[in-house]
């Protein structure tokens, strides 16, 4: 068997043993087709690494260098791919070239095999249907500031989700999962932002709030993103009232004032004197306030006992 193209010549010699008689064929072998494969049809994800097979054309002229030559015969709607995305072409080395599909859906290849004899022969296309499927997106959540207080508007953010298919047409569902007791956020008080990438809420309470994010692309919906936020407690604003004029012996009325953001808060109100008057020495100490360390009542009152400038502090 001839394991190359060209001519070749047998001869056929005959002898009776005294006298013989040779006689020649020309036998021209000539150029062979390369036979393209492109291998079985077969699945991938999208933003997947993928690569092609021509690994099983053939070319019965073993001393053939074949090139391989790869085409997109069609993609899917919206896809961005094309020939020329393929890793390698139209070389010895293009038997396994690869491309990242974008879309799912069909991408058909074809691939035609071409030989470098003289002159060269190309293969009839081989087609391989490669099948992408539809991946689920990835729910990304993130809240600011990341310290949180009581009334503290909280940035929500789910702008770092990501779909390798459909970028920019991800729909979004916050939901509360857990809330402090007594609070009055919920899905119902959220339903009007609950479905941006970036809402806000106001926490009501402080304790804990756990949040869930849900990310589909209309197909499918990914694992939920769970956020775990922690509101810290908030000190109250104490105010003293104004600077009051009085005389030694007369009852001073205080009345306080305070607000604390943390509604369920109980209050206790502490008077002090930060100084007294030094000359003649008052005697008065915080005893002298009545009440006082109070959680019901501001309010309280003392009677000043030397001339001069006292200064209080409510806290």
């Amino acid at each position: 068997m001839a394991d190359h193209r060209g001519d070749f010549v047998a001869q056929l010699t005959v002898s009776d043993g005294l006298l013989s008689s040779a006689d020649s064929v020309l036998i021209r072998i000539l150029n062979s087709t390369p036979v393209a494969s492109a291998g079985t049809d077969f699945t991938t994800g999208v933003g997947t690494v993928t690569a092609l097979d021509g690994s099983g054309s053939r070319d019965a002229d073993r001393e053939d260098t074949v090139t391989y030559h790869w085409t997109l015969r069609s993609a899917p709607s919206g896809s961005a791919i094309t020939t020329a995305a393929l890793s390698i072409n139209d070389s010895q080395a293009a038997i396994r070239p690869t491309f990242v599909p974008d879309r799912p859906g069909q991408f058909v290849w074809g691939l035609v095999c071409t030989d470098n004899a003289a002159p060269p022969a190309s293969s009839t296309r081989d087609d391989v249907i490669v099948t992408v499927q539809n991946t689920a997106p990835v729910a990304v959540a993130t809240a600011t500031p990341s310290t949180l207080q009581v009334t503290q508007s909280v940035q929500l953010d789910a702008g770092g989700s990501q779909d390798a298919e459909t970028p920019g047409s991800l729909t979004y569902v916050w939901s509360f999962l857990r809330v402090p007791a007594g609070s009055s956020v919920s899905n119902a008080s959220f339903v009007t932002t609950r479905t941006l990438v970036n809402p806000v809420f106001q926490p009501d309470r402080k304790g804990f709030y756990q949040v869930e994010l849900r990310v589909s692309d209309g197909l499918l919906q990914g694992t939920p993103a769970i956020l775990n936020l922690t509101v810290d407690n908030t000190l109250p604003v104490a105010s003293a009232g104004a600077d009051i004029t009085t005389g030694v012996g007369n009852a001073v009325h205080l009345a306080g004032l305070a607000f604390d953001s943390n509604v369920e808060d109980s209050l206790v109100y502490h008077w002090r004197f930060a100084s007294v008057p030094p000359v003649a020495g008052s005697t008065l100490t915080t005893s002298a306030f009545s009440p006082n360390d109070s959680g019901g009542a501001a309010n309280t009152v003392f009677t000043p006992d030397r001339d001069g400038t006292y200064q209080i502090v409510l806290t």
